[in-house]
């Protein structure tokens, strides 16, 4: 596999090409942030948010959705460089729930995939297919949760599994924060069921503190509210106590290759 390289940068020995499906611009950050954040140099990381067209912001004072995605776009740069070298964004450019249904934001919760959501699903295999075919990981939302989006996601994710790519499913924080272990362990068991094999839970212990990762949150202005932040500091408290781990659920023959990829690490 040719190694990756990041614009402007001299040739890097990258060891593994790892591409992060986000259904919106913050959800790699508040699932798989502080494991960015201290991921080892040789691990080239694609972030492609899927759904980067909208007009959602936490406090609902702008309602363009040229000037919001402009925003989001600008805060995904912000947290590529606050996570370091080795970090590439890219953005599909579809549109969110609200945009795409002409639903409430609440009601992102509620609908059924409908025939619309279900192209999303085909417009998302055939695009990782085509522009991140030879990725050696591709980590993706369980849909903790029921966003409509996450599970459009997840769904092109399933599919892809199917078709053989190696795939692991990340927790959705802050939605995680809302279920008990014992409720996520019972969505484990229906997502192993559609992906047709058993999933295995692997804890990512990052050595970050939670104040490092709520920093690096910040970088999402116009996203971040209080209650995402009690969420997320939750989810920490719950799970990892000092230091903030990420939770993952993985294939089993999807396995060999994240634990090839961790141990690789510095975390």
């Amino acid at each position: 596999m040719a190694q990756p390289k990041m614009p402007g940068e001299k040739e890097r020995p990258f060891l593994f090409n790892v591409v992060m499906l986000s259904p919106h611009s913050d959800d790699i950050a508040l699932s798989l942030g502080a494991f960015l954040r201290r991921r080892d140099s040789a691990l080239y990381v694609r972030i492609v948010t899927v759904f980067s067209v909208t007009n959602n912001t936490a406090d609902d004072l702008i309602s363009s959705p040229y000037i919001v995605t402009s925003m989001r776009k600008g805060e995904d740069a912000s947290f590529g460089v606050a996570v370091g070298p080795g970090v590439a964004l890219s953005w599909l450019d579809r549109e969110d729930a609200p945009l795409r249904l002409q639903i409430h934001d609440e009601a992102v919760f509620s609908f059924d995939l409908s025939y619309l959501d279900l192209n999303e699903v085909r417009h998302v295999v055939d695009k990782v297919k085509v522009e991140y075919g030879s990725c050696d990981l591709l980590f993706a939302p369980m849909a903790l949760g029921q966003h409509i989006d996450h599970l459009v996601v997840r769904n092109a994710a399933l599919e892809l599994l199917s078709e053989g790519f190696a795939v692991v499913f990340y927790e959705d924080i802050p939605y995680a924060a809302d279920f008990s272990l014992s409720e996520i362990d019972e969505h484990v068991v229906q997502l192993g069921a559609l992906a047709g094999q058993g999933l295995e839970l692997c804890i990512i212990e990052t050595g970050v503190a939670i104040e490092e990762k709520i920093a690096l949150l910040s970088c999402y202005r116009s996203q971040m509210d209080s209650r995402t932040e009690s969420r997320v500091r939750s989810y920490a408290e719950r799970c990892g106590g000092n230091s903030v781990v990420e939770r993952v659920w993985v294939p089993k023959l999807s396995l060999p290759k994240l634990q090839c990829i961790l141990k690789s690490s510095t975390l």
